[in-house]
């Protein structure tokens, strides 16, 4: 776990002090850090203010004059063996046995420090006094804080005395930003009637999520290897998938994530047999939408196109037509809400010409627009009308099942005369087809390019060709396995009065990393590059110059046709999900998530003797997907509100009973 300035300070008036600014510096609110550290607003303001003119030992603890003196280095070794031999930290830091209990005791007695304001052994718990600054109550806190990480939680107890209590999730949380504590009282030295904390749910496996409100969800962990930075706003959008002949215990499924890699919104399919590919956002009359293919694909697909809303329901499915089915290389939405999209087609055809069968099979590839309301076909164009077989640099007796697919279309996009450019990867060739004619305008690349390709631009079995307001073609350049070290995402810029291509930028996985097929290039509106890489597991964004900003895969058997970076707010339709799990004394966890909420800041916990008759006890910050809400109640029904950083309630769970 990595060490963080609060975890080194000496008492906890100055670990707090750090804590406030750390989490300044993290990007939290003012009223964030506030209310996860149970102070007002005005001191964070204070102690951020003394931090910018002084310094980080400004916020220092500085010992009073005439301190009682530290421990000595035997005190510190025999009180830290005691702990560590003697404390166990499943629920709360308790002693395994009286003997060790009683040991602990005497040492603390012997040392001066027992009493009223200084440490206390309480029944089986260790708590501490009020601390003197710089004494050996101080000094002791700082050994419980090495021995246990920095696990101190502050309570108001009865009375206005403040005392330290150890516990185990408190030191799992204290030490990273995605803990919060939430002391609530009604006014000062009263018994508070219930606490509440929360720390994001340790759901994570090494390859799968396991949620407790949403059990039905398993999808793939994520893990980053490089925390994004400089990354352009929004968050990844990926659809995992096996790879052919692998299995695994993760879903495939539509999947958005954040830079951390923690899910935010999961979309299991209906049948186990159905992929999802190219998931992504998209505009729909005017408004963001999200898309992806969905069927069943072998080296091509057949299925259909779904489009949902911000509220996850479901618009509409597109079709292909005239009796095709669906593939899954690409699906574009124009700003005519039109859809372009690509078919596979077995011909029946003479192939002894090309060294095949004569009674052989071709793929034909064919580009369809369709309207998006209506499914009215408006334009159709087919590879073996204007790309002969010859093209290709496969041959028919490399096909092991039959069909010859010399062409492979794998993605469509429009210029910005309004032609279409159209990639095809078994003749490593991205062709300008004109869109009233369906005649050929240009080929670049492969056997027969029009263009003076200059160093870098050649490319071999490419995807995702595009291109952009500049004027600039982005391409993800597989690359040959014989040939090239790695695969690479490049910007060519094209020059169609002298007909030269000239490489401009390229992006490389630091990695290494070849991808035999699939992957994309994503140019972000800050100018960054989110590249996917297809049949490897990886999905990174750069700069425009190529520096690596964010990188993050999935376990090995999983990949993703392609990876996006969008901006997107969701609103879901359904309830948050909510259940409860009992603890020891009143002790109640509850876990709570919405999937697909991007909006939610906190959590309010309700409890109540009935459904219907539930009251808010405290609030905790959103933390992840599953928040882990620790309350103390003796209530038999809880429930959560999810509510806006304004304060404004999106809405609320059912009631539930908490499982023992």
């Amino acid at each position: 776990m990595e060490k963080t300035l609060s975890s080194q300070a000496s008492d906890w008036r100055e670990g707090r002090r750090l804590r406030a600014f750390e989490l300044k510096e993290w990007g939290w609110k003012q009223t964030e850090i506030a209310d996860a550290l149970g102070i007002m607003e005005g001191a964070v303001s204070q102690w951020t203010k003394r931090a910018r003119e002084e310094g980080l030992e400004g916020l220092r603890h500085k010992p009073l004059p005439g301190a009682t003196l530290r421990l000595s280095e035997e005190e510190r070794a025999e009180l830290s063996e005691l702990l560590a031999q003697g404390v166990q930290l499943p629920q709360r830091a308790r002693f395994r046995d009286l003997e060790v209990y009683d040991e602990f005791s005497k040492f603390v007695r012997r040392i001066g420090v027992a009493g009223r304001r200084g440490l206390r052994v309480g029944e089986n718990s260790v708590h501490s006094g009020q601390l003197e600054d710089g004494g050996r109550t101080a000094e002791i806190a700082a050994v419980l804080r090495e021995t246990l990480g920095n696990a101190v939680d502050m309570v108001m107890r009865k009375g206005s005395n403040l005392s330290i209590e150890i516990t185990r999730r408190r030191f799992l949380g204290a030490v990273t930003a995605g803990t919060a504590w939430i002391a609530l009282t009604g006014t000062l030295g009263c018994e508070p009637a219930s606490r509440t904390r929360a720390i994001a749910s340790t759901a994570r496996g090494e390859q799968t999520w396991a949620f407790r409100s949403r059990p039905e969800f398993s999808p793939p962990s994520v893990e980053v290897t490089t925390q994004a930075h400089n990354t352009a706003p929004g968050y990844v959008f990926v659809s995992p998938k096996k790879e052919p002949g692998e299995t695994g215990p993760s879903q495939d499924a539509p999947l958005i994530v954040d830079d951390s890699g923690e899910p935010v919104w999961f979309h299991p399919l209906q049948g186990e047999e159905k992929d999802a590919f190219d998931f992504k956002v998209q505009s729909y009359r005017g408004e963001p939408v999200l898309t992806w293919w969905e069927g069943h694909h072998t080296g091509f697909g057949q299925g259909e196109y779904v489009l949902l809303d911000r509220t996850y329901r479901e618009i509409t499915r597109v079709h292909a037509g005239n009796g095709f089915d669906g593939d899954h290389h690409e699906f574009l939405i124009t700003p005519e809400d039109t859809a372009l999209f690509t078919i596979y087609n077995k011909v029946p055809m003479d192939l002894s010409s090309a060294g095949g069968p004569k009674d052989g099979v071709v793929l034909d590839g064919i580009v369809q627009e369709v309207d998006v309301e209506t499914g009215e076909v408006l334009f159709e164009w087919h590879s073996l009308e204007h790309v002969a077989l010859d093209e290709s640099y496969y041959e028919p007796r490399e096909e092991p099942e039959g069909s010859f697919d010399y062409f492979h279309i794998n993605s469509v996009d429009v210029d910005g005369d309004g032609h279409l450019l159209v990639s095809a990867r078994r003749t490593s060739t991205v062709y300008k087809i004109d869109r009233e004619t369906g005649e050929i305008v240009w080929r670049l690349g492969g056997k027969k390019t029009d263009f003076e390709m200059g160093w870098g631009t050649w490319t071999d079995y490419q995807h995702d060709a595009r291109r952009h307001s500049d004027g600039t073609v982005t391409i993800f350049d597989n690359g040959s396995v014989n040939k090239d070290a790695q695969s690479r995402g490049i910007v060519l810029e094209l020059d169609e009065e002298a007909m030269s291509a000239t490489l401009v930028a390229e992006y490389t996985h630091p990695e290494k990393v070849f991808s035999d097929t699939q992957g994309n290039v994503q140019v972000l509106p800050n100018g960054n590059a989110f590249v996917g890489w297809g049949s490897e597991p990886f999905f990174s964004e750069f700069s425009h110059d190529g520096r690596l900003l964010f990188d993050a895969s999935f376990p090995p058997e999983l990949e993703s046709y392609r990876a996006f970076r969008f901006p997107w707010k969701g609103y879901p339709q359904n309830d948050p999900a909510v259940t409860a799990e009992l603890g020891p004394d009143d002790e109640m966890t509850l876990y709570a998530s919405w999937n697909g909420a991007t909006e939610v800041a906190t959590w309010e916990v309700l409890v109540g003797p009935s459904p219907d008759r539930l009251k808010p006890t405290g609030s905790a910050p959103r933390k992840g997907f599953e928040t882990a809400i620790t309350v103390h109640t003796e209530e038999p029904y809880v429930g959560v509100r999810a509510k806006h950083r304004s304060g404004t309630v999106l809405g609320v769970s059912k009631a539930v009973k908490p499982r023992n």
